[in-house]
């Protein structure tokens, strides 16, 4: 089935609900249907080429000045051989932040790359400069960092941002175990990723962006892409985010980020914010309280796609998912969860164009065109009511789900697109939770003009 809004018609308001939407005409569809005529789109996943796999004993190869910023106890990788016939890597850094700079950024199956941090804030940015292929990831990708109890393992942690302007692919297998990725076909500038993002997270620019040194057509071809392919599993340490940005930007595996965010955003650059700039995204409880675990993600120029695909998974439990590029498709499973204090949110936001401005006290990064969300045959949004039990001191050790708190933010999932198309078996479950959904041909970020469902 499928829901369509002209860029004149809009309706609004809140209606009883089941608890949950199945495929035939739940609440939700019904209200899309009732408000927008019935259309039919044709959505394309972009197809993505295919390089030769490296072999199994593959691993990183460093550039000449290596170690750009930052410190180690090594001048180089420390490369060992594996009982598989793989390599295992180590990257030993002892500064806060480090940036590196690699022929090639490649892991075969039977090998491993292991960045070793001193605290769990560190991180380091990891540009692909002396090579046109792209990084593939099949074998184990992990960072950690130095256990305060020094008898003890070490425990995973820091952030791993990885630049290749030719495309990242995470190959059928690959394990991904980090405090945080970020793995992009744009470029950042050192001085806001030494910042930790906050300048232009807090600025008018855009925070990653194709790198004007680059040939144009790496981001009009098909090697403009970020894939987790099925098999690929990446997970963060709670609290943690993944963000996957390029022009196609594709799901088929697992991403698991508790506590945390996972973001795959389709465009030639993207803007962050903090989420308390747009009102949009308040508390319907508390307007001082975001709505969102996270930052808010747009998108500027670039017909770019958004896609988790059939088979794909993403779990943030008491977080955020979003999906944003002028093409949108949730085609597999998005599942989060809400407790008393911590709500789950997912957002998907067909639209792009993004300019930088000021609501008068603040920057803002707002979308000036929307585009097509298609939420597939058979895919699936939950967000469900968090079963793990209230360990907090007075708590009594059961699931911590009441809402009789000022700070309580319901968990949300926000619908955009010039088009919206439901397909046949595509459900949402929001638990106790609101469902907006804005079909609109210029983007909104006032609180109206949508079609609300309340659980």
């Amino acid at each position: 089935m499928t829901a369509h809004a002209s860029p004149s018609t809009r309706r609004g308001g809140a209606m009883a609900a089941a608890p949950a939407l199945t495929p035939a005409l739940t609440p939700l569809v019904l209200a899309l249907l009732a408000a927008f005529p019935l259309y039919s789109v044709a959505q394309v996943v972009p197809v993505v080429p295919r390089p030769t796999a490296p072999a199994a004993f593959v691993v990183p190869r460093p550039m000449p000045g290596w170690r750009v910023s930052g410190t180690g106890t090594t001048v180089a990788p420390v490369n060992q051989a594996n009982a598989a016939g793989g390599t295992n890597q180590s990257i030993n850094q002892t500064s806060q932040s480090a940036i590196y700079n690699w022929q090639s950024f490649d892991i075969g199956s039977t090998s491993s790359v292991t960045f070793n941090f001193p605290t769990q804030n560190s991180s380091a940015l990891n540009r692909v400069t002396g090579s046109s292929a792209p990084s593939q990831i099949f074998g184990s990708l992990k960072s950690q960092y130095t256990n305060p109890d020094a008898t003890q393992a070490p425990l995973v942690g820091g952030s791993l941002y990885l630049i290749n302007a030719n495309g990242i692919l995470f190959g059928r297998n690959a394990q991904v175990n980090v405090g945080a990725l970020i793995a992009s076909t744009l470029n950042v500038k050192d001085a806001d990723y030494l910042s930790g993002l906050t300048n232009s997270v807090a600025g008018r620019g855009a925070s990653f962006s194709q790198d004007p040194g680059l040939v144009p057509s790496l981001f009009t071809d098909d090697r403009n892409f970020v894939v987790v392919d099925p098999g690929a599993t990446i997970t963060t340490a709670s609290g943690g985010r993944v963000f996957l940005f390029a022009k196609n930007v594709q799901n088929a595996g697992t991403i698991t980020a508790p506590d945390g965010q996972v973001v795959l955003a389709a465009g030639a650059s993207i803007y962050l914010q903090d989420p308390t700039v747009e009102k949009l995204y308040a508390s319907e409880a508390n307007p001082n309280y975001p709505a969102v675990k996270g930052l808010l993600v747009e998108v500027g120029a670039g017909s770019g796609t958004a896609s988790n695909l059939v088979g794909g998974a993403i779990a943030t439990a008491r977080g955020n998912t979003t999906l944003v590029g002028m093409a949108v498709n949730q085609l597999g499973r998005i599942s989060a969860t809400t407790s008393v204090t911590q709500n789950g949110a997912v957002f998907l936001l067909a639209r792009g164009d993004a300019v930088a401005g000021s609501n008068g006290t603040v920057n803002t990064k707002r979308a000036t065109t929307s585009g097509v969300l298609t939420l597939g045959a058979g895919s699936a949004i939950e967000i469900a009511p968090d079963t793990a039990p209230n360990t907090a001191p007075g708590g009594d050790g059961k699931p911590a789900v009441s809402d009789g708190n000022s700070t309580f933010t319901a968990s949300r999932v926000e619908l955009a697109g010039k088009t919206i198309e439901v397909q046949s078996g595509a459900s949402i479950v929001a638990h106790g939770g609101i469902v907006n959904a804005r079909a609109e041909a210029t983007p909104n970020y006032q609180d109206s003009g949508s079609v609300n469902a309340y659980y």
